[in-house]
């Protein structure tokens, strides 16, 4: 079962204790994954009129929408939208019957979700897709039978920038929270190898927070910066002997840096690195991998 809902609170130092409640389930929870990030763009569709992107034998409906004014009232739908970010999450509700023809989302053409009962409330679904194509499907073929579904407040978010904490418990601690408007999200592995779904997109606004992500850690070929600092920047490179291995310059504007290390010669294991952005400076750890 997922995770539904959950309290954040800043514990100083830059860290953000969170508890959430322990989903029910029939077999062991071995771990639950936290994804948060500030590095998005999000869309919202409460469904005003019909957008161009979704096709079949619908209508507006005003009959307890789930987000006024109007609902979709879908007796067979196709939804298809192409994905560009890497990573994505999509929030939607619906409700309906759908005992011959079930809802099916897919991503890439592999189906990530189904639906095949009853449900007559309001079912809020989130869901992780890649880059791609998207597409729901509700009885494509055929607007016939007793099946249909009400449809709505459909949100896309675009992640750029997504942060994991692995925890063991349904409390923990997260790094690397960014200022800013911040989205978080869990997803749970039972003993079984059965990975839960998205329970809900929690919202996070911080005041003061790390300014500085440096990814991935370990790296192979490509370093990524990210930071809300912007001005000239320098990038050093140290062996965890203090020797120089290379030294990178640039303008940071509101971009993500990043510095390319394929052709250094680079032995696997342990660096130091410096960076400068204007008159902030940053040090850390990175390993390297081949």
């Amino acid at each position: 079962m997922p995770v539904t809902s959950c309290s954040i609170r800043s514990i100083g130092n830059e860290n953000y204790r969170i508890d959430f409640n322990r989903s029910y389930d029939f077999s062991q929870i071995l771990k639950y994954d936290v994804y948060h990030t500030s590095y998005y763009t999000m869309s919202h569709e409460s469904f005003d009129t019909l957008p161009n992107y979704v096709s079949g034998d619908l209508s507006l409906s005003s009959y307890f929408p789930f987000s006024k004014p109007y609902s979709i009232f879908a007796k067979s739908m196709i939804l298809s939208i192409d994905l560009q970010s890497k990573i994505n999450v999509i929030k939607f509700s619906y409700k309906g019957a759908f005992s011959e023809n079930p809802l099916v989302i897919k991503n890439n053409g592999n189906v990530i979700y189904s639906n095949n009962r009853y449900s007559p409330v309001w079912e809020t679904v989130c869901i992780l897709a890649e880059n791609g194509n998207f597409a729901l499907e509700f009885n494509p073929l055929s607007s016939s039978g007793s099946d249909y579904m009400y449809f709505d407040d459909f949100t896309l978010y675009e992640i750029d920038i997504l942060n994991k904490a692995v925890l063991y418990d349904t409390t923990g601690v997260l790094h690397k929270v960014f200022s800013g408007d911040n989205i978080i999200f869990i997803k749970s592995l039972d003993k079984f190898m059965n990975e839960s779904e998205i329970g809900g997109i929690f919202s996070l606004s911080v005041c003061d927070s790390v300014k500085v992500i440096v990814y991935p850690n370990p790296a192979r070929d490509i370093i990524n910066i990210a930071s809300e600092y912007e001005g000239e920047y320098q990038f050093n490179l140290y062996t965890v002997s203090g020797g120089l291995v290379d030294s990178y310059t640039g303008i940071k504007g509101d971009d993500v840096i990043k510095i390319d290390i394929r052709g250094k010669n680079l032995i696997q294991g342990m660096y130091f690195y410096s960076l400068k952005i204007g008159s902030k400076s940053f040090n850390g750890k990175l390993t390297v991998v081949k």
